[in-house]
């Protein structure tokens, strides 16, 4: 156990170099002037060159690449240029939000998609069935900004219930909170929900065809017994591996539902950056994004184990 999870944190270090060169080549290999971005002011031939080397852009990339990444491991990401602002402290304000409005989207699909592929594949054939697969299916295909705009216009505009953008602290004001978080966390809980739906159905379908299911049935034990204690755990494999692939999907979700609802969140923050083409932010926060990804992958495989005994990490 314990070589396996050294073997996953060496590799989980070098995707995450391989991750840091791709994204450093990538903006610096980007059409513009990054002097011109930086201010708005117009600069004499002098002033130009000092800001250049004042960033250290006239050093070779190798150069910048290696004075930027030595800073990464000391825990300085660098200054945001046209924010003026440490990006730490950019990356740290915002990335709560999004944790917080994911984590609540994350748990919410966990919650209403597992129970609903469980109805539907002891259900097969019926109308629960029925419900839940045309559910799934809308779930996957309905677009996050469209339910949106469209949640927006009905709550916020129409019966005017929910507010329709910003975010508060639910340690400032729980009551805003809860009402600004329900759309959001609706429109990024979708895709997951309806994605777990579908495959827990699936692997109860798979697990409900094998002979121990059927000799449980032959011993007259009861329904809710077989599908707590046999069906429900040896189905978990499939959608503890798709319950990880949701973290990417959600921090991707929440440049857009972010967007929509102008919370100032991460993925805002990396959108806005992105059209800034501030780099020192953007290179950050694709790591510090990466960094997450990589650690819910780890914690992934490591369930895999308490999940089902037999697994063996050699």
């Amino acid at each position: 156990m314990i070589s396996y999870i050294i073997r996953r944190l060496i590799q989980a270090v070098v995707t995450l170099f391989l991750i840091t060169v791709i994204v450093f080549l990538v903006m610096r290999l980007l059409p513009g002037d990054p002097i011109t971005l930086y201010t708005t002011e117009v600069l004499t031939p002098q002033q130009r060159a000092e800001l250049i080397e004042m960033y250290g852009l006239d050093q070779p990339l190798l150069i910048q690449y290696t004075s930027w990444i030595s800073d990464v491991l000391r825990g300085d990401l660098g200054m945001s240029p046209t924010q003026g602002r440490p990006v730490n402290e950019l990356i740290a304000r915002n990335l709560g939000r999004t944790i917080h409005l994911g984590s609540l989207a994350l748990v919410l699909g966990i919650i209403l998609g597992i129970p609903a592929g469980i109805v539907a594949a002891t259900r097969r054939g019926k109308w629960q069935d029925t419900a839940a697969t045309l559910f799934a299916n809308i779930g996957i295909c309905v677009p996050i900004f469209w339910l949106g705009v469209m949640m927006i216009y009905l709550f916020a505009f129409y019966l005017r219930v929910l507010p329709s953008h910003g975010y508060t602290s639910p340690l400032v004001d729980f009551g805003l909170s809860t009402k600004q978080l329900i759309m959001p966390v609706i429109c990024l809980a979708l895709f997951p929900m309806a994605s777990l739906a579908r495959q827990t159905r699936s692997s109860m379908l798979e697990v409900l065809r094998q002979d121990y299911i059927r000799t449980a049935w032959a011993k007259g034990l009861s329904e809710r017994l077989i599908i707590r204690r046999h069906v429900v755990k040896n189905g978990l494999i499939p959608i503890i591996t798709l319950i990880g692939l949701q973290v990417p999907r959600i921090i991707s979700g929440a440049v857009i539902v972010e967007t929509v609802f102008s919370i100032p969140g991460f993925g805002r923050l990396l959108m806005v950056s992105a059209l800034s083409k501030d780099y020192q932010v953007i290179q950050g926060g694709v790591l510090v994004a990466a960094t997450l990804v990589v650690l819910s992958n780890l914690v992934v495989d490591l369930c895999y184990g308490w999940i089902d005994p037999r697994i063996q990490y050699t």
